[in-house]
């Protein structure tokens, strides 16, 4: 149900009028609802949209790990993992070459993202924050010392203004497509992540369990949801999908690494995304700051990308929170190097685990290791997950030590 539209002071000369807003937080997936969780329990006038209707499907590998749980906990946010009735898992098997190697995980959990999304967004608005689903965002610029973002649902348009913007809504970045700030560049190998649910009975997948299977043109994980439905995610070489359906591909992919492939699959619905890997220009400006995957993305291995999701929307707290005293252009480079801070041992990681899935003697190696050294290959993946400590800090601070 639309939402009545409150409009800014637009157009205002001066600061002698607050904006309508404290915080406006562009995106409502789990960076964005964490973000204006927030904000809003500041007792900051705090707006989340998002350009779609809830609840909605998104691209995803449904894993929520570790370190992604552990965040959500010390802010008090978990409880919506047993709310949506996630599924716990805590061990990971790669097929490839027909041979399977098995590793244990950090606990973590299967999510179903529509549920998850939808459950966070509750939070925000239990915590004070408004959301209006079905609503695009534009940021617009600067003028009379209060951020202009331009909100439009259906028919029906407003320019509001606000102390910041937070932007969160995803690998495109659709709200800062202007001359000042370019979209995030993809990847020159960057693959194409690509998910569907399917029923259980059509793909054999134990409870607690990922399972990933490696090929040449991508790999593709399968969790279990539930009892009735399983979740496949794939990251795709482009090439692949110049002359097969995306089902085609997936099945494709599955018989070269040696798993069995349902026909189901080549009838589900599936959602693809942009080209995944990205890395902006810019993730912040005067009045404005990306967290989540607009900030930049690399190849996601087991939930991480959630992770780094949740994270960086403590993280930045204190700036938006500090903003509403005054801007200062520090804030930029600031927020910069924190997110840097953040993402870099993530992104390291990740990298080298896309590098090595890329070349099959690489993955004939991992998989060797796993077999022979299965705690030294568990620990390099519990470092993946390796949980921060933002509990110190009423301002997230710890996230960026």
């Amino acid at each position: 149900m639309d939402q009545a539209m409150t409009t800014g002071p637009c157009g205002s000369t001066g600061r002698s009028v607050d904006p309508a807003w404290d915080v406006v937080v562009i995106g409502a997936g789990p960076a964005g609802a964490v973000a204006a969780t927030l904000a809003a329990r500041h007792g900051l006038r705090t707006l989340l949209v998002d350009a779609k209707r809830f609840p909605r499907r998104k691209t995803c590998g449904g894993c929520l790990s570790r370190s992604a749980v552990t965040a959500l906990r010390q802010f008090g946010l978990d409880d919506v993992v047993h709310e949506i009735g996630a599924a716990p898992i805590d061990r990971i098997r790669f097929t490839a070459q027909s041979s399977t190697s098995e590793i244990d995980l950090p606990a973590g959990y299967a999510i179903d993202r529509a549920r998850f999304d939808a459950a966070l967004v509750d939070r925000a608005v239990g915590a004070g924050a408004e959301f209006r689903p079905g609503c695009t965002a534009k940021v617009l610029g600067v003028q009379g010392g209060w951020q202009q973002v331009h909100l439009a649902v259906g028919e029906r348009s407003e320019v509001a203004t606000t102390h910041v913007a937070v932007v969160a809504d995803g690998l495109l970045r659709s709200s800062l497509h202007t001359e000042a700030c370019a979209p995030a560049n993809a990847g020159r190998h960057a693959r194409i992540g690509v998910a569907t649910v399917t029923h259980g009975d059509d793909f054999r997948v134990e409870s607690g369990t990922i399972e990933m299977s490696i090929a040449r043109q991508g790999y593709a994980g399968a969790v279990r949801l539930d009892e009735r439905r399983i979740l496949i995610a794939a990251a795709l070489d482009r090439d692949a999908l110049k002359s097969q359906s995306i089902g085609e591909a997936v099945t494709a992919m599955l018989l070269e690494s040696g798993k069995s492939a349902p026909n189901a699959l080549l009838k589900c619905e599936w959602m693809a995304s942009p080209t995944l890997t990205r890395r902006p220009s810019q993730i912040a400006g005067e009045r404005w700051f990306a967290i989540g995957d607009a900030a930049g993305y690399v190849e996601p291995f087991t939930g991480d990308g959630m992770a780094t999701a949740i994270e960086s929307a403590i993280a930045i707290e204190p700036w938006f929170v500090d903003a509403q005293v005054g801007w200062r252009p520090a804030f930029v480079a600031e927020w910069s190097v924190a997110h840097r801070r953040i993402v870099r041992r993530r992104q390291w990681l990740c990298r080298g685990l896309a590098w090595t899935l890329r070349r099959p003697w690489a993955v004939r190696g991992l998989l060797a290791l796993s077999r022979s050294a299965p705690v030294l290959t568990s620990r390099s993946f519990a470092r993946l997950q390796q949980p921060r400590d933002f509990s110190s800090n009423p301002h997230g601070q710890a996230a960026i030590a």
